[in-house]
């Protein structure tokens, strides 16, 4: 698959504030439509929009941390959040690394190290998720 040079035109979006980015003007930090829409679907609780129920992840059904399980519990559901399962179904995204940890009052938190395989293949970026 070729790269293409398309347009950094989305809004970059942030999941521990759940809002958009700006920079220091106020103008709004701009990424590429890949990134956004794979950091739209792992910071987003799946049926939280009603004009997109598919839209987003189940991670919040993780009741109890460190379990045996739990880290299988959580690459389940990154990879089967949408649009994000959609992404790297056809190669837009490569998931390099799932890992997961807990905040001081025992909150879940989740590091997605993966390639924008439509940008550059060779920069690995990480995206943290507190859901």
């Amino acid at each position: 698959m070729p790269i293409l040079s398309e347009p950094q035109v989305s809004p970059r979006y942030d999941g521990k504030t759940r809002s958009f980015l700006v920079d220091a003007n106020g103008r709004p930090k701009w990424v590429h439509p890949v990134d956004h829409r794979f950091a739209l679907g792992l910071c987003t609780k799946r049926r939280s929009w009603r004009s997109q129920p598919d839209v987003g992840n189940d991670l919040f059904k993780i009741k109890y941390l460190g379990l045996p399980n739990t880290q299988a519990e959580v690459e389940r559901y990154v990879y089967s959040a949408s649009p994000c399962d959609e992404l790297i179904a056809n190669g837009d995204v490569t998931v390099v690394n799932i890992a997961h940890d807990t905040t001081t009052e025992g909150a879940l938190i989740v590091h997605v190290d993966y390639v924008n395989m439509r940008l550059d293949r060779n920069r690995v970026q990480r995206l943290t998720v507190y859901p």
